[in-house]
């Protein structure tokens, strides 16, 4: 739990619980009915609402209504581990008058950017309203002072009690029970739940859904080099062909589902709740797995693609030593692992306790290795240190250090094994100078050294060698920027992305990067345009403008590779062989726009022999407007291209998104044309 003013926890229990454990129904309602519980404050100023057709009144669309609002920041990890829970009370009240409110107060600055706070819903499957809370304006009516924090709200509009922190679940059901039992006892219980619509989200015309993180599968013996990418918000691995020197790959396997689950088995049965960083062992040909909905390590065969649990039970635990052997220890939220260069031990970034933990693979004894559990930025000797939600790892060639992404204290911040004993030190990032001070609110986008360097929640690193000297890329997600670091110098530089010409690279909340050192290239797992890029490094130490494509993987979308349902069909004259520049106008309903705060995608396809798919052109446009333009390269020969768009779309008096996915058949004939111009809005799919 992240507080504000203060390191450690806080912790407000609701009143009401000490009326169900003293003095059941009598009490609550002796508690419910006395002065001290004032009305709840509407919820505004605000700056919009999400997951809603209309904004919702307390006073008007929410009276007689038992709320839970739910003070939340999308960085945060406790927020995280909430969600399971407020899924669980929406599930079991579905048929009564009981509303999850989420309120997201932003922690840091690009979370309060609308489009970002909808993505975040989208990537971690929330399913009720949100408001965007205007500057803290209603987190300080309502006297917040953690994320998360709950507020229970009546049926007649009175705050019943607070708390926060995580694991509140039983407290909470316990609370909403009896606050509905005593509305409908004393009249005061709407007769029916408020009806309002969701979001729909956007299918990406990638394939991919919020992808996690990227693992180069390096060549070993006769196994040729893959890629691995943890789609996260699929819920799945995918394994590809090594991309193309054009960023063309094809599906190798699919390993898990498109919906949560917790199961070993082959790769179709098998199942992961948002996979995150990988790890690769290729002289035992095994791929480790952070399954961070699951609390787990997953690893796969690779000769089978069969998956089986290495450690974790599949429940979250709240230990923060360890000890225990493979499915016997409990872990929370590990978001990325690194195997040693011997392959025996495996590093994990343990974001629930703020710790790095490590995985004995002989034994499978798992155990805390370096953080106090204590949310902080501060440097000590490695058991002593505090650690703010660990994202990424990266081990420096000689085993000595272990780089990792420290996302809450927005730095980047080294286990030196070399010590003795091991010490966590500060690398780029505000360093705490004692545990009393909070070192979870300096961040920034500020090239330089240490201490005016600034990031801003960085979730990933990889290791680099520049003429000898040992670098670092990082995804600075929050600035979507990948950044340059130099350990020794303590210098960060902006190394990629931010640019605003047409053709200039613009990401959008990057979360993995992976140099590979046999072609000099680093592939980008960048989130939340639901595609993997691959950059020329060329010399990874000299900053400049680096030529970027898309990965573009044939074969991801199972059936839908075929000729899409409800295609136009349409005829073009075009000079096949020479590149082609295909225009997409849309046409949206009337007094609808396209909704700039979703990045729109297109993918063009044609049929190659034995009647697979190829894709010849992809591309992801950030911040869209209409027309989309894609250019399809000179080369390709095939009589009928396959086009494909993802886009969402908006009524101006209204904040619902909705998705629309076009899909055209362009048959071709020789011609002189340079260009297709298409148009009409299909059916949406």
């Amino acid at each position: 739990m992240t507080s504000i003013g203060q390191t450690g926890r806080f912790l407000v229990f609701f009143a009401i619980a000490l009326a169900v454990v003293v003095g059941g129904p009598a009490a609550w309602r002796s508690i419910a009915g006395a002065q001290i519980f004032r009305d709840a404050p509407e919820l505004e100023p605000n700056l919009g609402w999400l997951n809603t057709d209309r904004p919702l009144r307390l006073t008007e669309e929410l009276k007689g209504h038992v709320v839970l609002l739910d003070f939340w920041t999308y960085c945060c990890i406790n927020c995280l581990h909430v969600i399971p829970d407020l899924k669980y009370l929406e599930e079991k009240y579905a048929d009564e008058p009981f509303v999850v409110i989420g309120v997201h107060s932003a922690k840091f600055t690009a979370e309060g950017e609308r489009d970002r706070i909808r993505n975040a819903m989208f990537r971690y499957g929330i399913e009720h309203p949100v408001v965007v809370d205007d500057s803290f304006a209603i987190w300080r009516q309502y006297r917040a002072r953690a994320w998360p924090t709950f507020v229970l709200i009546g049926a007649d509009g009175k705050i019943i009690g607070q708390t926060a922190g995580e694991g509140r679940r039983e407290l909470l059901d316990e609370a909403i029970g009896m606050a509905l039992e005593f509305a409908r006892e004393n009249g005061t219980l709407a007769e029916r739940r408020v009806e309002f619509d969701l979001d729909a989200q956007v299918r990406p015309a990638t394939g991919l859904n919020y992808p996690g993180k990227v693992r180069v599968l390096r060549a070993h013996g006769d196994r040729p080099a893959l890629l691995a990418i943890a789609d996260s918000a699929n819920h799945r691995v995918v394994v590809t062909t090594y991309p193309d020197a054009d960023g063309r790959s094809r599906v190798v396997r699919v390993i898990g589902g498109k919906d949560a689950g917790f199961a070993d088995g082959v790769a179709e049965d098998a199942r992961f709740h948002k996979p995150e960083g990988m790890a690769y062992d290729a002289a035992g040909g095994r791929l480790f797995v952070a399954d961070r909905g699951n609390h787990a390590v997953r690893a796969i065969d690779m000769a089978t693609f069969s998956v089986g649990t290495l450690v974790g039970t599949g429940e979250q635990s709240y230990d923060r030593a360890g000890g225990r052997s493979g499915r016997e220890q409990g872990l929370s939220s590990p978001w990325d692992l690194e195997l040693s260069r011997d392959g025996r031990t495996l590093y994990i970034a343990m974001a629930g306790p703020h710790q790095i933990w490590a995985t004995d693979l002989e034994t499978l004894k798992t155990r805390a290795i370096a953080g106090s559990g204590i949310e902080n930025s501060f440097d000590a000797a490695a058991p002593e240190a505090a650690l703010a939600q660990p994202t990424g790892l990266a081990l420096s060639r000689d085993s000595e250090r272990l780089y990792f992404a420290d996302s809450e204290s927005s730095g980047i911040r080294v286990v030196d094994f070399g010590s003795d004993p091991a010490q966590v030190r500060t690398v780029v990032g505000y360093r705490a100078p004692s545990l009393r001070e909070n070192g979870l609110f300096y961040f920034g986008d500020v090239d330089g050294v240490y201490p005016e360097a600034q990031l801003q929640h960085p979730l990933c690193v990889t290791l680099i060698d520049a003429e000898g000297r040992e670098l670092l890329l990082i995804a600075d997600s929050y600035n979507d920027k990948i950044k340059l670091i130099d350990p020794a110098q303590q210098r960060s530089t902006t190394w990629a992305g931010g640019g605003d010409g047409p053709a200039s690279l613009r990401l959008y909340e990057p979360a993995g990067v992976e140099f590979n050192p046999d072609d000099s290239v680093l592939f980008v797992a960048d989130t939340n345009n639901h595609r993997v890029l691959m950059l020329d490094a060329g010399e990874p130490g000299e900053i400049r403008e680096r030529p970027w494509r898309e990965v573009m993987i044939a074969g991801l979308s199972g059936a839908a590779e075929a000729e899409p349902e409800g295609a136009v069909r349409v005829m073009a004259a075009v000079d096949v062989g020479r590149s082609i520049s295909i225009e997409i106008r849309a046409d949206l309903p009337e007094g609808a726009k396209i909704n700039p705060e979703f990045p729109a995608s297109v993918r063009v396809r044609t049929r190659s022999e034995g009647d697979e798919y190829k894709v010849v052109a992809q591309r992801t446009v950030t911040r869209p407007t209409l027309p989309l333009e894609v250019e399809v390269p000179e080369g390709f020969v095939a009589e009928t291209l396959i086009v494909e768009a993802s886009m969402a779309y908006c009524f101006d008096d209204e904040s619902v998104c909705l998705p629309l996915g076009l899909a055209w058949v362009v048959m071709l004939e020789p011609g002189p044309g340079r260009s297709v111009v298409l148009t009409g809005a299909p059916s949406e799919r």
